[in-house]
């Protein structure tokens, strides 16, 4: 808000004005004329004119003028000339009596006001300035390297507990594997138990030929080369598996399980994880 333009433009509308610790001012056509007298506050009619005029809700009209007000009148006790453009200029003598010059500049020599109130050394606050915009721009300057600040920790926080869930996660991760290792080797010992595995045969390739007191789980049908590929592959494991053939292009490797004391589905189960392929039972 600019004081002394607000001022003016409450005394052209309403031709009084009243200013606590000065006086009131009148206007008659164009003549301005101050009457010191001892007034405490400013005038309700004032504060709601600065209020349409500016937009501000009553509070902030009302710390703003006292705020303002309270300047100039430092600066008169100074005993210095104070112009408020628009009215004229007040100064305060020796004996704390106020008096009123009122301004009778044409338009051009109006716009040196400014240069002049310079020139007396009187504080730009004191002259049509406007401290609130200046304070405000310096707050917005502040809350924006809050905000800034307050963003780059939320990335770092954000950033570290990452990292640490994915270290649990990867943690987490390797116990699981253990175990599982853990338990296939386990349902390895008890599905393929030496007591229960069919002697391993003494050639690689045989035929298929019936069976009747076995069950024959087939891990996998294959053709060359993957057939002896995959099938060496098992015996350096240990399996006791068969490759067998009906026609020498189509393989299958087949383990087998005597029909007495076995249970088919746990068997399968267990070999199919092993395996990392389904197994089935041939009919």
């Amino acid at each position: 808000m600019k004081l002394a333009q607000t001022l003016a433009k409450y005394l052209e509308i309403n031709k009084k004005l009243s200013l606590p610790g000065l006086g009131s001012f009148s206007k008659n056509n164009d003549s301005i004329e101050l009457t010191p007298s001892d007034i405490k506050d400013f005038d309700d009619n004032l504060i709601d004119f600065i209020m349409e005029d500016t937009g501000k809700m009553k509070v902030l009209a009302i710390s703003d003028i006292n705020s303002q007000w309270n300047d100039v009148l430092q600066f008169l006790n100074t005993g210095k000339p104070y112009t408020l453009s628009g009215l004229g200029t007040l100064i305060k003598n020796q004996k704390g009596d106020y008096h009123f010059q009122q301004e009778l500049l044409d338009n051009s020599e109006k716009k040196s006001i400014k240069t002049q109130s310079e020139n007396l050394k009187i504080p730009q606050v004191y002259i049509d300035t406007n401290p609130i915009k200046t304070s405000s721009k310096n707050k917005g300057a502040v809350i924006l390297v809050i905000f800034t600040l307050l963003a780059i920790s939320a990335i770092v926080w954000f950033y570290l507990n990452y990292e640490k869930n994915q270290n649990k996660t990867v943690a987490s991760d390797s116990t699981l594997v253990e175990n599982k290792k853990a338990q296939v080797k386990k349902t390895d010992t008890l599905a393929v138990s030496p007591s229960t595995v069919a002697p391993q045969p003494t050639e690689n390739k045989t035929t298929i030929s019936s069976h009747s007191n076995d069950y024959i789980f087939v891990l996998e049908d294959v053709v060359e080369p993957r057939a002896s590929k995959r099938f060496n592959q098992l015996k350096r494991f240990n399996w006791p598996v068969e490759l067998t053939t009906t026609d020498s292009i189509n393989y299958k490797i087949i383990m087998k399980f005597p029909k007495i004391g076995t249970d088919t589905l746990r068997v399968k189960d267990s070999l199919s994880a092993q395996n990392g392929r389904k197994v089935y039972i041939q009919p």
